[in-house]
């Protein structure tokens, strides 16, 4: 019997992300960030803390707060914005297009972000620690303000186009959960530091540590208290992701308990065990497909499994960055 190769132009079916558990797993998230933010700022090495690094190349954990409030923003500066003219996205479309951007895009764009992430550091580094959290919080309130009220149907502007709300408000439980995990590292690092900022600055930040909720699935001890359905939604976002920047049917990519996706192009499986399969955790599967975590390195650490001699997603990786 011949092969099956399934057309890498077949357009997959869109999945929906309810967007009524989008915005309580936006709430949900915000609320932890709130609280991980108001605890770090107001220890007693904040000032330590916050200029210490990130994994986020230059940046530090000051300007990471800064940039998570300026997601935040995002919702009712582009909802006061005038009406978009450029064509409709889907959340399909724009991953797609993620794919598609090139080196000079993605640092051009990388770029902007952290041009406009530094002005606002620098605008509120005189007011210390206290600034940074306010400034969070106006933040916070803004977008809390903005989320109850906004159809869902009401369209946006966005760099490549127009997003519906709905579909804008996934993307923005993304960046919200990528950027939380980003702050959890940031925190564990500053509890492994030692004396490198000081004997106050390691306390203070395992304070922040063991605040909040029971670690999440599949969290190490640098565990942020995610929402599940936030975990749960940007998990299929990617994987979703994933199956549309490397169609096909040839490795099946599981991320228990939330997302199931066949990808790469090559002979499909229908029955049985799959012969190629890639099996991760929520988070480890967030860290890949953001970049934020290397192929190899999940390899060498065992928080992936790979079977099959076609089961290597290093060159279809990440979905997003």
């Amino acid at each position: 019997m011949p092969q099956s190769f399934p057309s890498p132009f077949a357009r997959r079916r869109a999945r929906r992300h309810d967007p009524a558990r989008v915005r309580a797993a936006l709430t949900a998230e915000v609320t932890a960030l709130r609280a991980t933010v108001a605890t770090l700022t107001c220890s007693p090495a904040a000032d330590a803390i916050l200029h210490g690094p990130t994994r986020l190349g230059d940046w530090t954990v000051r300007d990471l707060v800064v940039h998570l409030a300026m997601g935040l923003e995002a919702l009712p500066e582009r909802l006061e914005a005038p009406a978009p003219t450029g064509p409709v996205l889907d959340l399909q479309e724009w991953l797609r297009g993620q794919g598609e951007l090139s080196e000079d895009e993605v640092r051009a764009t990388a770029g902007e972000l952290a041009r406009a992430t530094a002005e606002r550091a620098a605008a509120l580094a005189d007011g210390g620690p206290e600034a940074v959290s306010r400034y969070f919080e106006e933040a916070a309130d803004r977008f809390a303000e903005a989320l109850g009220p906004a159809s869902g149907r009401t369209l946006v502007p966005i760099r490549t186009g127009a997003m519906t709300v709905d579909d804008f408000l996934v993307t923005r439980l993304l960046e919200a959960v990528v950027h939380a995990d980003d702050l959890a590292a940031a925190v564990r690092q500053a509890v492994d530091s030692g004396d490198r900022w000081g004997s106050g600055a390691p306390a203070a930040a395992a304070q922040v540590h063991h605040e909040g909720a029971a670690p999440p699935l599949g969290a190490g001890p640098d565990a942020f208290p995610h929402d599940r359905q936030a975990l749960a939604a940007v998990v299929r976002l990617l994987a979703d992701g994933l199956a549309e920047q490397a169609p096909g049917g040839s490795v099946e990519v599981r991320v228990p308990p939330f997302a199931v996706v066949q990808c790469v192009q090559g002979p499909k499986h229908t029955r049985g065990t799959p012969p190629n399969v890639v099996e991760t955790d929520p988070l480890t599967w967030i860290r890949l497909a953001t970049g934020r975590l290397d192929w190899e390195q999940a390899l060498r650490e065992h928080s992936v499994s790979a079977s099959g001699e076609r089961a290597d997603l290093g060159g279809v990786l990440p979905v997003v960055r």
